[in-house]
């Protein structure tokens, strides 16, 4: 039998060359780095999400809820 991996049908595969291997590499870095925006993504959502309840939810005078409105936009810009 031979040395060579199998993939996923059974059948064997030649090792991969070194340019292979880095490209392999590079695609798995920008998957990963991919991921990672869209959690950051996610997170600032949610944050904007918390704020706009936190915004419904206020029932105090008017200066104290421009500051959560202004909060409310520099986020939501960050977002952008």
């Amino acid at each position: 039998m031979s040395d060579a991996p199998l993939q996923r049908n059974g059948t064997a595969k030649s090792p991969m060359s070194c340019e292979e291997a880095q490209l392999h590499k590079e695609r798995l870095q920008a998957l990963a780095e991919k991921r990672k925006r869209q959690t950051e993504i996610e997170d600032k959502r949610n944050q904007l999400d918390d704020l706009v309840l936190q915004l419904q939810h206020v029932k105090v005078g008017p200066c104290v809820q421009t500051v959560i409105f202004t909060d409310l936009l520099t986020n939501y810009n960050e977002f952008q």
